[in-house]
């Protein structure tokens, strides 16, 4: 079931049973990125703590100094991409993933950090 809404779409989700909340709000990185950049307090509102279904090109596949697994995803300032915190299941697929390749993953949004918005326990599609 998809509804048009704001320049981004919603839908019924089935992959996370946990939450009550029954929508993921679906946005490129571009979308996500250009809200972060005209209001952070108002992108927070949309996308902190929600459900997101978030598409776009990978830049890089890193890990952090607890070896969590990132994936960062390209937008138009190349010092501030999206940076997706995988869940520890999907690191198999991460290691299969190429520079340049698209992408959606399904996250929970965490804000933003020095402008760059963050997701977190996220699953590749």
């Amino acid at each position: 079931m998809c509804r048009p809404s704001l320049g981004y779409i919603t839908y019924t989700k089935f992959w996370n049973t946990d939450s009550t909340d029954t929508t993921v709000i679906e946005v490129s990185t571009l979308q996500l990125w250009n809200d972060y950049q005209a209001n952070e307090v108002a992108a927070d509102e949309k996308y902190k703590g929600k459900e997101l279904s978030v598409s776009g090109v990978v830049e890089s596949i890193d890990k952090d100094y607890s070896d969590d697994v990132h994936i960062h995803i390209r937008t138009p300032n190349e010092f501030m991409g999206v940076d997706a915190t995988l869940k520890d299941s999907e690191t198999q697929k991460a290691a299969a993933l190429l520079k340049g390749e698209r992408i959606v993953v399904l996250c929970r949004g965490k804000g933003a950090v020095m402008g760059s918005p963050m997701l977190a326990d996220c699953l590749i599609q």
